[in-house]
């Protein structure tokens, strides 16, 4: 089952960046279970959902949404589809009476039992939410920039070199302008710049 979602550039900046905030919450959830950390990481894995969860849902939601106009929004929108699987849904939904449980309603630590579970579908969902639409990546960074700046900008550097020190290595600097970021992708040239760079016997040129 796959979700495709169209977004435009802007909207693709936004999702990335809420995809990227789960990722950390999942870790720290990762590691405070593995810590015996139980009420914190109840938290954590809520608000990874609510991050993945907001960025499906971007063109229908304000800046900062509530987090019950989430919840709300998620049913409303993806509530009956057949693309959408409803465990993620349920899930969002748990998650959020959850951490409002353990934040404010109960004093006793919750089962480690269950919040192993509950972290096992959160990154199922979390694959999910990735795989539905084009993240954002190099050289969409570079666009954006280029139609914010159109009149100020003249050409690209871009410099590829041995991250530890570049004071002893080959060091390859590119220039190129901006008309050429339509006709190829950054990473077609760096995929060229690497193999000059093994061809010249660099260390490390990969």
């Amino acid at each position: 089952m796959r979700l495709r979602l169209k977004f435009n550039i802007t909207q693709r900046k936004r999702a990335s960046t809420l995809i990227a905030l789960a990722s950390t919450e999942i870790e720290a959830a990762e590691n405070l279970i593995r810590d015996g950390l139980y009420r914190e990481s109840a938290v954590h894995l809520y608000f990874a959902s609510f991050y993945l969860s907001q960025s499906l849902l971007i063109p229908r939601l304000r800046p900062k949404p509530k987090h019950s106009a989430v919840d709300s929004m998620l049913h409303q929108v993806y509530g009956r589809g057949k693309s959408f699987p409803r465990r993620y849904i349920e899930l969002h939904s748990r998650l959020h009476r959850f951490r409002t449980d353990v934040d404010y309603r109960f004093f006793y630590s919750p089962e480690p039992s269950r919040l192993k579970r509950e972290l096992k579908i959160l990154v199922a969902y979390f694959s999910f939410v990735r795989r539905s639409f084009k993240e954002i990546d190099y050289d969409d960074i570079l666009h954006g920039i280029l139609e914010s700046n159109p009149k100020q900008i003249f050409d690209f550097s871009i410099d590829i070199y041995c991250p530890q020190t570049y004071r002893h290595h080959t060091r390859l600097t590119v220039w190129i302008p901006p008309f050429y970021l339509k006709v190829f992708k950054t990473k077609k040239l760096a995929s060229h710049a690497k193999g000059l760079l093994k061809k010249l016997r660099v260390k490390k040129s990969s």
